[in-house]
């Protein structure tokens, strides 16, 4: 039992260093004394500052200092040199390190230090424990017992003091797990720097090639490599994976240039590696084979002259697909890609890589440049030049990266403690301050301290391996984390808040079990070859795999027993998919691998051609349509050209940013980035401008529209938005819990609502300062089953696949069947409507029946049994899927014809005689001509815009849009013009000269036609005050929902809605109920007494049928899903009705003027919304807008429409969180004169 160490007790020692002797130049080795004092201020600062962060008990003081523990550094009198000089060789460091203590006494989470202790100071050539520590009381003596204990972790990392004995341990070190961890495991910060080692890393992908087996030629740089390859010191590439084998010992570089020891091995014997998950077997007396757990076999084989004894030789998967290497003189000279390119590798005098060539176009084709390389005086890499010449350079300084420069001229600099490979960043910043950090190190206690750009800190607690083991972030949340100890991988992770999350593996690596923070599990079990063959989800249901001997996939089975069956062809191309239905998907497949054909389930078959580097020149659909594509030497897409003709271009910056977009009509569109490939400018064909404006950590803080309006957002130091102020002043603050997920949000009429959450992070309730709560429920695979609030219960009730077979509404039930593929076949209401589906091979609808009420039974209380008439409509599709023809009761029928794009460029509604549609060509050659009752043609312009539709019974109507596809104007059959003008940010106008309405900041609507409208400070509207009408007010909850509607001197209409912003009753005169299926509305009843019953398809939703009692009535809809017609059962049509719904998923409130669409209220008087969009701002729409062109869009939703391309989306079957999408008919859409 001695006295415990402490800051300023005294060293002393004996240290061997190597020293000049005159007249000879040799090293010659010669005792110094060591002379010195326990002092480490670092240390103690950072570890006082972390007990005081993380609550504990501050510094430990021995007598007022603090005390000296295992890995407390020693700071010594310089050494005088015993001859001459120091010897180049050896400069000693005049430092050590306290590497033994009590091993029953710790202090500040270390063995406490004493008298006796050992210290390693610096010897050569490695740093010894030649010194001991002289402990003496000043003051009251602390005593400490126990037996010695040697930190092994401190010892080893203060060894290396010198150069030369760096340079021999480092590739041992190395190989030991966790002296070099794969990116994934690793935390990085800034650009980025690993926090626990202080090592600098980077990479870049030069290029890749596609094919069976693609090739990706990827470079990872690493600052603590002193080995020089191919590209120059610290530098690898993804080709030079290697192994040597120095007969003792076996190494292997991996492909991300890691290195990893093994024992030697005896030909024919194996070792598996735990870490990286890969068998190295000798299969010859000089060749290796290393096989990773995807399939992937890396073989090696001895190479005369190459740096590395067997360098890489051939990249192979399990179906025979390889990626060959050939080497000359010992260097990699040639390759050839699973695809049958041939690549060329070129090399200076010196070894080092000056580019990678591949041979184009065949036999008498040229070599042509992927990638060319410069190095500096020094041999390092300094530039890495693209197909067009533009580098991507470096900068150096003592053999470490110090600057890196992106091909737009941005650069991120970085500073080391010691500018060598041994030493640690310990600041990186780009330019203009953008990702800045400074890093403070405790080596030996494995804590690093972040200070980021924005003013937060994180700190960083890690363990030998050099993994994290705890997380502070910069807003105090702390973060746990635990490790498997051989194989390195995460087995826990707990949030600030306690919840926490485990992982099992089995022996190989794999996932076996995920146990969420609410102890629900997931459990997985794999075959031989690693691969997946069960999942066990958390609510019990299995789903299955089976694989062929290659690890193809050949069959999955779902919990219902639906089993999916694959074929493959000998490379392990799929070729051939069927369904559980019996139903197959064919694909064509090159020797290059790629689809050069696929046939869907009807026949229906598309083509695809390709260059030489295997990217995709020509789309042929089944109806003949041409797309074309073009493409730049960098593989960026420059041009393309349409099935009309029309032909998009599109120019990028040297980083690959687009910068300039021509469209189909000549239009520009230009975009400037700045920062690390941020946007910041974006100007439109009219000269819009919208600015992007960023902070140090590029989140964005400022968005200014056309008009120059601001809309901003704050962060706190973990980079959550905490205050937004929209373009009109609206202000919203967010507040989040310690795991950062958010609490509370304070609206702009100061309103707070309060967020609960699971352990899982999900929304579990939510209530308002006004009293509106919502309350949700989960199951344990994470599906929603319940969403409650004041007015309604809503729960589902789910197959094992997730899918809703039941949705109770209060006592109302919608229930769902499914076909084995999951389109839904039938639904029934507990209201008494039925609708049954049938769908075609590729799942489009083809027939919507709905069966006709029962016969009078033939006894009282005796039911009906059999079989019920259908009212029934068929579709007929062509091969691209869309609808060419409708057939309805009484012998209607609506027939289209298309484009090449699928765009209608006719529709006919005409009536076959004796109210029969014929089925075949000879029934119709057979048959009278039909009767036309509605027939319209179409232009079309290019970017999809209508350009005319010709009514044969009415004239022609002409569309205007501007340069931005915004529809402006509208010229009717009768010479009468209505506009529709746009400002630069999406405001409408009913004058070209845009005079006759008032705007304010955000699109507020001031003034209009006579009327003038007041907002809240959300933005909604409150009243509106029309000259000859009187006044008309809204009320809204804290969910900025619609609950009252007062127009004129009427009463007020109170709506109510569910949990899903689904309104369920609307109060006026009397109740009128309303029951959904998901997001489309299936019944409105008003005081028991049914206002309709509909039916939708698709999604958005498609009007097909609606009912009043028993008398059901089909519907035709427009290019835009507009209501167009109405047939009855016995076939009369009403063309030109205009009931409810308006535009797409619109419904009509009587008395309010207003349409109901989900999560808003249009006002089609104003053409626009009553209050903003929920999803916040988009470019050219405005807040309160419906699309920007109504002839082709819809926003069913009430939601932001998107981009103009056009999507097909399946039915859903449940509220789907959507923006509004373009309709897969692409028709025109309605507001007074816009619906005729």
């Amino acid at each position: 039992m001695t006295q415990a160490a402490k800051f300023f007790d005294p060293v002393l020692g004996i240290d061997i260093h190597m020293v000049v002797i005159p007249p000879s130049p040799a090293p010659v080795p010669m005792p110094h004394p060591f002379i010195g004092m326990v002092f480490d201020p670092i240390g103690a600062a950072i570890g006082a500052v972390i007990g005081l962060i993380l609550g504990g008990g501050g510094p430990v003081l021995i007598n007022s200092l603090p005390v000296g523990n295992t890995g407390t550094q020693v700071l010594a009198i310089p050494h005088f040199p015993m001859g001459a000089s120091f010897h180049a060789c050896d400069i000693p460091g005049n430092d050590g390190v306290i590497v033994t203590g009590s091993k029953t006494v710790t202090m500040a989470g270390a063995s406490t230090g004493r008298l006796g202790s050992l210290v390693m100071s610096c010897n050569f050539p490695i740093n010894l424990p030649t010194s001991l520590c002289l402990a003496v009381p000043m003051g009251a003596p602390v005593i400490v017992g126990g037996p010695d204990s040697f930190d092994i972790l401190a010892a080893v990392t203060q060894a290396i003091r010198t150069k030369w004995v760096s340079n021999k341990l480092h590739t041992l070190l190395k190989a030991k797990p966790g002296s070099r961890l794969s990116k994934a495991i690793c935390f990085l910060t800034g650009h980025p720097v690993d926090v626990m080692t202080g090592a600098v890393l980077t990479d870049a992908v030069d290029f890749e090639l596609p094919g069976p087996l693609p090739l990706k030629f990827e470079r990872n740089y690493y600052s603590r490599d002193p080995q020089a390859g191919a590209l120059g010191q610290g530098w690898s590439h993804s080709l030079e994976a290697a192994v040597r084998d120095d007969g003792d010992a076996l190494l292997v570089q991996l492909e991300d240039g890691r290195q990893v020891s093994h024992p030697p091995l005896a030909v024919g014997r194996s070792d598996w590696e735990p870490v990286e998950r890969y068998t190295l077997t000798r299969t010859g007396e000089h060749d290796y084979s290393l096989v990773f757990t995807d399939g992937r076999t890396l073989d090696f084989s001895r190479v005369r002259g190459a740096a590395w004894s067997c360098p890489l030789v051939r990249i192979r998967d399990r179906n025979d697909n390889a990626i060959s290497l050939v080497h000359e003189a010992g260097r990699l000279a040639g390759a050839t890609d699973s695809a049958g390119r041939k690549l060329r590798f070129l090399h200076d005098g010196d070894g080092r890589l000056l580019g990678v060539r591949y041979h184009r176009g065949g036999a008498q084709g040229k070599w042509v440049e992927l990638v060319r390389y410069a190095y500096d005086a020094n041999g390092q890499l300094a530039a890495a030049h693209d197909p067009k010449g533009r580098p991507f350079t470096y900068a150096y300084r003592g053999g470490v990266l110090v600057r890196e420069t992106n091909r737009n001229g941005l650069s991120f600099h970085f500073e080391y403690d010691w500018d060598d490979p041994d030493g640690w960043c310990t600041r990186t910043w780009g330019d203009g301050g953008i990702y800045a950090r400074t890093i403070t190190y405790d080596k030996h206690g494995h804590v690093t301290l972040v200070d980021d750009s924005r003013g937060g800190r994180t700190h960083y607690f890690g363990n030998g391996a050099g993994l994290v083991d705890r997380v502070l972030d910069p807003e105090g949340g702390e973060w746990r984390y635990e490790w498997h100890r051989e194989q390195l991988r995460k087995t826990a992770e707990v949030d600030p808040l306690g919840h926490r999350r485990t992982w099992e593996y089995d022996p190989r690596g794999n996932v076996v079990c995920v146990t969420d923070p609410l102890g629900q599990r997931t459990r997985w079990r794999y075959n031989d070859l690693d691969l997946p063959v069960e999942m066990l989800d958390a609510s019990g249901h299995t789903w299955k795999r089976e694989y062929d001997a290659r690890g193809n996939l050949v069959r999955s089975v779902d919990p219902l027993g639906a089993a999916y069956v694959y074929r493959h062809d000998r490379r392990g191309n799929l070729t051939e998919a069927r369904d559980p239905l019996g139903r197959d998907v064919l694909l064509t497949v090159d020797e290059a691998g790629q689809v050069v054909a696929s046939t869907d389930r009807e026949g229906h078959t598309t083509r695809y051609t390709y260059d030489d580097r295997g990217r995709l020149l020509l789309h042929v659909g089944p109806l003949g349509g041409e797309t074309r594509l073009h493409w730049d030497d960098c593989g960026q897409l420059v041009a393309v050209e349409r099935p009309d003709r029309s032909r998009v271009s599109l120019d990028y910056d040297a980083e690959g940013n687009l910068v300039r977009r021509v469209d189909g009509l000549g239009h520009l569109w230009t975009y400037a980035y700045g920062g690390f490939n941020k946007l910041h400018r974006q100007t439109d064909p009219l000269g819009g401008r919208i600015g992007y404006y960023y902070d140090t950590e590029e989140n964005l803080v400022k968005l200014t529209n056309e008009h120059d309006e601001p809309y901003t957002f704050d962060y706190d130091r973990r980079g959550n938005v905490n205050r937004e102020v929209g373009f009109d002043g609206r202000t919203h603050l967010y507040y989040y819990d310690q795991a950062g997920n958010c609490a509370t949000i304070i609206n702009g009429r100061k309103q707070t609502t309060k967020i609960t959450r699971d352990p899982l992070g999900r929304l579990v309730h939510q209530l308002g300062s006004d009293g509106v709560w919502l309350r949700f429920a989960y199951d344990s695979t994470g599906n929603l089953i319940e969403a409650t609030n004041e007015h309604c219960v809503v729960r589902f009730e789910r197959d094992p696949c997730g899918r809703v077979l039941r949705e109770h509404a209060n006592d109302h039930v919608v229930e769902s069947t499914y076909d084995p593929l999951g389109n839904r076949i039938r639904r029934t209401t507990s209201l008494g409507h039925e609708a049954l589906y049938d769908y075609d091979g590729n799942g489009d609808l083809i027939r919507l029946r709905v069966p006709k009420p029962a016969p009078e039974p033939a006894e009282p209380d005796v039911p009906y049994f059999g079989e019920r008439d259908c009212w029934q409509i068929e579709l007929v599709r062509d091969a691209e899927g869309n609808e060419v023809a409708r057939r309805l009761p009484g012998g209607i029928e609506s027939l289209w014809t298309r484009d090449a794009m699928g765009r209608p460029l006719t529709h006919r509604i005409v009536r076959h005689p004796h109210g029969l549609v014929p089925r075949t060509p000879a029934q119709a050659a057979n048959s009278a001509p039909p009767e036309e009752l509605f027939h319209t043609t179409y232009d079309w312009r290019p970017e999809d815009r209508l350009a005319a539709k010709h009514e044969k019974h009415r004239g022609d109507t002409k569309y205007t849009h501007d340069a931005r596809g915004a529809l402006i104007a509208a010229e009717y059959p009768d010479g009468t013009v209505e506009h529709r003008a746009m400002d630069l940010v999406g405001n409408i106008y009913r004058t070209p000269e845009k005079t006759d309405r008032k705007y304010g900041p955000g699109g507020r609507l001031l003034e209009a036609d006579g009327t003038t409208f007041q907002y809240d400070a959300d933005g909604n509207t409150v009243s509106t005050t029309l000259e000859d009408e009187g006044r008309a007010e809204y009320r809204w909850n804290s969910l900025n929902r619609l609950t009252s509607a007062a127009i004129g001197r009427s009463g007020p209409t109170t709506h109510f809605y569910d949990a899903l912003s689904r309104r369920v009753t609307r109060a006026d005169q009397g109740d009128t109920r309303f029951t959904w299926d998901g997001a489309a509305l299936v019944h409105a009843r008003s005081d028991s007494r049914e206002v309709g019953t509909w039916a939708s398809y698709r999604w958005p939703p498609e009007l097909m049928y609606r009912a009043r009692g028993d008398d059901p009535t089909a519907v035709l809809c427009g290019t835009a899903l507009e209501e167009l017609a109405s047939i009855d059962e016995s076939g009369r049509i009403d063309i030109s009705t205009q009931r409810p719904p308006r535009f797409c998923g619109h419904h009509v409130d009587p008395g309010t003027d207003l349409n109901y669409s989900t999560f808003r209220y249009f006002a089609p008087d104003f053409d626009r919304f009553i209050s903003q969009d929920p999803l916040r701002p988009r470019a050219h729409e405005g807040a309160y807008n419906y699309v920007s062109d109504p002839l082709t869009w819809v926003d069913p939703l009430g939601l932001s429409a998107e981009w103009p391309y056009m999507i097909r989306v399946q039915l859903q079957q449940e509220v789907p969180t959507l923006r509004a999408t373009p309709s897969s008919a692409r028709h025109p859409s309605p507001r007074s004169r816009w619906r005729s």
